[in-house]
């Protein structure tokens, strides 16, 4: 039992070591290890069977020569190397894996034949050379694979924390406004709270460009919908790019709202009205004329107005 409640505390640690950043280099070095078993498992098995058919093609043509060698140094070096299945083996491992390991059989073409030479140089440039590269450039590839499933288990951790955080922070909105409207001030302080500062920097929004992107949601009234805002925050990607693209494609929605509105207006009403409505709305009436025809009363004018927030915006 004692042993059983050891291993759930050591649980505990390595899930601290999860999360924490100061070892991530360690979480990704685990999981390359993890993900390449599979490919480090075939690896070996090709590396085995050319190993194999190497030391079994050098045993059996040294096989004759060691018999008949009538010199005792080079036999005993051939008997050594070469003399069974597993020194031949072990041989064959030499000259794959060690640097430079080939130089130590050299007695093979200059002592016994020349074609010796030729087996060695092609078994060194074919799988010295290539195959074990080739190995190296897919465990290569595991670490960057496993680097890349760190980072989007990290963003997609982070994304449910921020969605968490963000669902708090509209039940505390909506507490104090039902219809989840916040004012300016009130964006100032959301926006300054440590963990949306962190959020923002993620994101590489500053604070002038969430300045812009309130203004650019706000339709009337210095407020705006604070759902929206979070939408807008989830939806941003890409860095820098991205916090710009969010916070111009919101001013360009400002801007064609207020299009729209002026659009509908002219259409509604009179050109000449909605000169006046717009040049004369501020001035002083006119004084009452005594004699002659008299103006159309505002009853009889054109009852059509341009949204005084997109007139004058």
């Amino acid at each position: 039992i004692l042993r059983l409640v050891r291993l759930v505390r050591l649980s505990k640690v390595l899930r601290v070591v999860r999360v924490m950043k100061a070892f991530k280099s360690l979480r990704v070095l685990v999981s390359a290890v993890a993900y390449s078993v599979g490919a480090l498992g075939w690896s070996m098995t090709l590396l085995f069977v050319f190993e194999l058919i190497g030391a079994i093609f050098l045993a059996q043509v040294l096989r004759p020569i060691i018999e008949e060698e009538e010199d005792e140094e080079l036999r005993d070096f051939l008997v050594r190397k070469f003399g069974t299945w597993t020194h031949s083996m072990m041989s064959l491992f030499e000259i794959t894996m060690a640097p430079g390991g080939f130089i130590a059989y050299r007695v093979l073409y200059e002592q016994v034949h020349v074609v010796f030479g030729l087996f060695i140089a092609t078994y060194v440039c074919v799988v010295t050379f290539a195959v074990v590269r080739v190995i190296t450039a897919m465990f290569l590839k595991a670490t960057l694979s496993a680097s890349d499933h760190d980072e989007a288990r990290t963003a997609k951790d982070k994304a449910k924390q921020r969605d968490a955080y963000s669902q708090r922070l509209r039940e505390l909105v909506e507490s104090e406004d039902p219809a989840g409207r916040i004012t300016e001030e009130e964006f100032v302080e959301v926006v300054r709270l440590p963990n949306m500062r962190e959020w923002l920097e993620d994101l590489s929004m500053t604070e002038e460009a969430a300045m812009r992107l309130f203004r650019a949601m706000e339709k009337g009234g210095g407020q705006i919908l604070f759902a929206e805002f979070i939408v807008a925050l989830m939806r941003t990607r890409g860095g820098p790019k991205g916090a710009d693209s969010v916070v111009m494609l919101w001013e360009s929605l400002s801007s064609f709202e207020r299009i729209k509105a002026l659009h509908k207006a002219m259409i509604d009403c009179p050109v000449d009205h909605l000169v006046r409505s717009s040049v004369l709305s501020t001035a002083a009436p006119p004084p009452p004329r005594s004699t002659g025809a008299s103006l159309p009363s505002r009853s009889q004018s054109p009852t059509c107005t341009v949204p005084h927030h997109y007139a004058t915006g």
